[in-house]
């Protein structure tokens, strides 16, 4: 690797990180908001989930998570929008591919770190309940690594997305995302074989892997226009 590759990849790795915390960050304090008040506000609403009702004052650690996860994801999204801007100033497709994972890696890892966190904050801030308490289910090793795959395929489809559509047309954009999140669901959902090895926890890392490796494909072929 070149030093002026190497001196791009920093340089637009730098846009896009400082792109993808103003946004995560914001999101975390919204979300964050929220859950202070479910913390110190009482519900108006009683929710039932299955023979189990929840009352009182609950604190939901998901919706700092959520809030992360679809910002995040919009942000991917949004970044990779960028491309033929940074292609028009001079930059190498493999230079923008490179700093766009990393600044997603960046994201991820503080993300996963934040995740942990809460799960400790569970068993040590009073007046809270596990959701998944609520289901009689424990959180083990392999639920965290199956997790910490699917928000790596979140963030890289985000930039896969966008990337399509600039170097595809939106039918095409368009019917390709009907393909990969209806019909290809619903079709492997017929195969029991099928569905176990979906949910294996290390799928997730191998469609990340998958996604990864088409990412860097699809925008070797964008065209500034």
């Amino acid at each position: 690797m070149s030093a002026a590759s190497t001196a791009q990849i920093r340089s637009l790795g730098r846009i896009l990180t400082r792109s993808q915390l103003h946004a995560f960050w914001w999101a975390l304090g919204i979300g964050f908001l929220i859950t202070a008040l479910g913390y110190f506000v009482p519900p108006f609403i009683e929710v039932v989930i299955g023979d189990k009702e929840i009352s009182g004052t609950i604190t939901f650690f998901g919706a700092p998570a959520v809030a992360v996860l679809i910002t995040s994801f919009v942000t991917a999204i949004d970044n990779s929008g960028y491309t033929r801007v940074f292609i028009s100033q001079g930059a190498a497709r493999n230079a923008i591919a490179q700093a766009n994972l990393l600044s997603l890696a960046i994201i991820w890892a503080i993300g996963v770190v934040l995740a942990l966190v809460s799960f400790l904050l569970w068993n040590v801030i009073p007046k809270t309940e596990r959701l998944t308490s609520l289901f009689g289910e424990r959180f083990t090793v392999g639920n965290w690594i199956a997790v910490a795959g699917a928000f790596a395929v979140v963030l890289i489809f985000g930039a896969l997305v966008a990337t399509l559509f600039q170097r595809r047309h939106w039918s095409k954009g368009v019917a390709t995302l009907i393909v990969l999140l209806v019909i290809l669901p619903n079709v492997l959902a017929q195969f029991p074989e099928t569905v176990s090895v979906l949910t294996w926890q290390g799928t997730p890392w191998i469609v990340a892997a998958i996604l990864g490796g088409t990412y860097f494909w699809m925008i070797r072929g964008v065209e500034v226009k």
